[in-house]
């Protein structure tokens, strides 16, 4: 699993800080659990797979 966005500029009161990921696991044949870290603060969010391949 690779986890990557591209941005052009931070978003409106955000200061363009990027999350790293700091854990994964599988939940399903299109779902992953995805552990998130930033600023020494994980938070766990569930990412889909819309590729549709």
């Amino acid at each position: 699993m690779t986890y990557s966005e591209t941005c052009s500029a931070p978003a409106k009161g955000r200061a363009g800080f990027v999350p790293t990921v700091a854990g994964s696991r599988l939940d399903g044949p299109g779902r992953a659990i995805v552990r998130l870290e930033l600023m020494g603060v994980t938070k766990a969010v569930a990412m889909v797979y819309e590729d549709g391949g």
